[in-house]
């Protein structure tokens, strides 16, 4: 390279200006600093204001406690941001991540908005309909250390929708979920849980505990090219009124189950058969392989589809 090259290159560097640093977003429920989420001091109170904030490379804390979308309107969710890493289960004064507290299981994201819901999930017509959206994010992205619950999903009965379970992912390259638990959370359609579309989705480390679906997949719905991970993860007790699998890989889908817990989940009521199995269910041009994990207990209640028996544990 010529000296006048050379010269004209580091020109142009000093106009781009220095790169953008990283940064760290802090969120605190109790903070009553600045509001600023420039540290703990001074950290968000809500949620929304950090992800508002972020961009690719930041990472969020967030400090135990309660979380909603919004205070009122059910149709609000947290849409997770391109390249941003979220964790929860901070005690608010640490310095680094290596030491987080680790309160993971009050870390809650709820959709609960008017704390009124109570067993065998009533009075969640009020509930948020979706909890978190991840669509279209191409950068690596983390939801680590929290626990979602309390998802009332209200839906219009037609995949693709973004409503009807507590987290929805679609076109997305690399999402990474790990300490987290999702409990408590209702569709009225497929996926009490998780639907996952296009999309590369790892799972560790978390549980899966008592979400309910009132059509099919009581947790996760792994559909149309979803490639999916789950490893050192428990899915337990979770309920189905027609069945499919508390997971369900379909079309052109495919799941790797590693090192899991698969157990006392249930498919079907006396009047809708369980179709498809309790525990794993695989269908439709789709893949799934199980390692060193345990499937037990499972139940589909009559356990006929087409007049065929059908597998409670694995379809």
């Amino acid at each position: 390279m010529s000296l006048n090259r050379f010269l004209c290159a580091l020109a142009l560097l000093a106009l781009a200006g220095p790169a953008a640093q990283a940064a760290v977003i802090f969120v605190d429920d109790d903070a009553g600093g600045a509001n600023t989420g420039a540290s703990w001091a001074d950290a968000f109170t809500d949620l929304q204001d950090a992800l508002s904030a972020a961009a690719s490379g930041d990472e969020i804390w967030v400090a135990e406690g309660t979380y909603k979308p919004h205070a009122s309107d059910k149709t609000v969710r947290y849409e997770l941001v391109d390249g941003v890493r979220l964790y929860g289960g901070f005690a608010g004064s640490e310095a680094t991540l290596e030491e987080r507290a680790g309160l993971y299981a009050t870390t809650v994201l709820t959709g609960d908005l008017l704390g009124d819901d109570v067993q065998r999930f009533q009075n969640y017509e009020d509930n948020s309909d979706l909890i978190l959206l991840a669509d279209g994010l191409i950068q690596p992205v983390v939801l680590d250390g929290f626990h979602v619950t309390h998802a009332g999903g209200a839906c219009c009965n037609k995949v693709g929708q973004f409503s009807g379970k507590a987290m929805f992912v679609r076109d997305v390259g690399d999402l990474l979920i790990d300490n987290c638990i999702f409990s408590f959370n209702r569709s009225d359609f497929i996926g009490g849980v998780m639907q996952i579309e296009r999309s590369t989705v790892s799972i560790s480390r978390s549980s899966f505990v008592r979400n309910r679906s009132d059509r099919a997949t009581s947790a996760i719905y792994c559909v149309d090219g979803c490639d999916l991970s789950l490893e050192n993860t428990a899915i337990i007790g979770n309920f189905t009124e027609q069945g499919s699998g508390a997971v369900h890989v379909f079309f052109s889908a495919s799941a790797v189950v590693r090192n899991s817990l698969i157990a006392s989940n249930r498919a079907g009521t006396e009047e809708d058969d369980g179709s498809g199995g309790a525990g794993l269910s695989v269908t439709l041009d789709s893949e799934m392989t199980v390692i060193n994990s345990v499937v037990a207990g499972n139940e589909a209640i009559d356990g006929l589809q087409f007049g065929s028996p059908i597998g409670a544990g694995i379809y």
